[in-house]
């Protein structure tokens, strides 16, 4: 099991989460000013140690009842502590339902959720933590990547948890953390680059490999370069670029014409 731990009283040192085998954690935005709120300085070190920050913005346990209103005030000032911290604005933020929510209820934390979307111009920037009932009502509703808790959950689990917090405490660095499971990926994968096709003058050319030396060049017109970009010599390769391997001498024949 992959552990993940989160925390308010007080920033941990990478050094210490790295002991116990951490290298994600949940780390909070509320009111401006909270001390309990994440710093730059703390997230700064936090990621300069490989460890995934997550960010999950909660003031009182019942904020969520404020409706779209509050969950539309809430994303603008989560998004933009969260920026102040060097939190990527590509990742996704969570917004907590930290009480045992009604199913009246849950149409209002809902509704928040909806705020928080608008707030953000993006649905996909917007998941929620809470019991199984939110959880599953969220995903419902087209809310990727939740965090659960064993409470008020009454013994079920959501196959589209992210995170399950198992009700279980640990100290780390002096500081009480709660336990959670790692049960999926917080942030979806970056896209893998696509190279830009090659134009007409690549796919007329040679690619040489000069016998005795690494490195890789490509010629058209007597114009010689370096290929340095891996990418771009597969797709060169992928296009069908002719492969030669020379001596010095016959570069030279080829380059004369």
């Amino acid at each position: 099991m992959t552990t993940a731990y989160d925390y308010s009283s007080s920033p941990i040192a990478p050094a210490a989460l790295l002991a116990d085998g951490v290298r994600t954690v949940m780390r909070y935005v509320s009111t401006i000013g909270n001390p309990k709120n994440i710093t730059a300085a703390e997230y700064a070190e936090l990621a300069a140690a490989g460890i995934t920050v997550g960010l999950v913005y909660e003031t009182s346990a019942d904020w969520m009842l404020g409706g779209y209103g509050a969950g539309y005030a809430a994303a603008r000032s989560a998004r933009a502590q969260a920026s102040a911290a060097g939190y990527p604005t590509s990742h996704r933020l969570w917004y907590a339902a930290d009480f045992d929510a009604s199913s009246v209820q849950i149409n209002v934390v809902l509704g928040a959720l909806r705020g928080a979307a608008d707030a953000e111009g993006s649905q996909g920037l917007v998941a929620v933590y809470g019991g199984y009932a939110v959880v599953e009502a969220a995903v419902a509703a087209g809310y990727q990547a939740p965090w659960q808790t064993v409470a008020w959950s009454n013994g079920q689990r959501s196959s589209a948890a992210v995170l399950f917090q198992n009700g279980q405490t640990a100290y780390c660095g002096g500081v009480q953390v709660d336990v959670n499971e790692v049960t999926g990926s917080l942030f979806p994968a970056p896209p893998t680059p696509v190279p830009p096709a090659p134009t007409q003058e690549e796919i007329d050319m040679l690619i040489i490999r000069i016998k005795g030396e690494t490195a890789v060049y490509g010629l058209s017109g007597g114009r010689l370069w370096h290929v340095a970009d891996t990418v771009s010599l597969q797709a060169y390769i992928d296009a069908g670029v002719k492969q030669v391997a020379v001596t010095p001498a016959e570069l030279a024949a080829i380059q004369a014409g």
